[in-house]
């Protein structure tokens, strides 16, 4: 079994904190509030709410129903709020986990 060298090892020591991989915990517990499920056994918030966003864009496009545009523009900015809440989040977990992996010992590659 190959080991990494003291100076591979001096890298995590001084390279990373294991701190940021329990931050990477919570911000994926954050990403369950957007994607978890509300109820046992339910869908996700965020997927009712792009249906219903559906239903509203069929009753404006197709059936010409004005009084539902309001609505419907403010569910989907809504939802683009939350989609850019969980591209931030994941994008630092993201980044936690390339920081470890960039750490990679050269002599584990042998």
């Amino acid at each position: 079994m190959v080991e990494p060298t003291d100076r591979e090892m001096q890298k995590f020591y001084y390279g990373f904190e294991t701190h940021d991989l329990l931050k990477a915990v919570d911000l994926i517990d954050e990403l369950r509030g957007y994607l978890g499920y509300e109820t046992e056994g339910g869908p996700p918030e965020i997927r009712d709410n792009m249906l219903k966003l559906h239903g509203l864009a069929l009753s404006v496009v197709n059936k010409g129903d004005k009084s539902r545009v309001q609505d419907l523009f403010d569910l989907a900015a809504h939802l683009q709020d939350q989609v850019q809440s969980i591209r931030s989040i994941i994008g630092k977990v993201e980044g936690t986990l390339s920081g470890l992996a960039e750490l990679y010992p050269e002599s584990l590659s042998d």
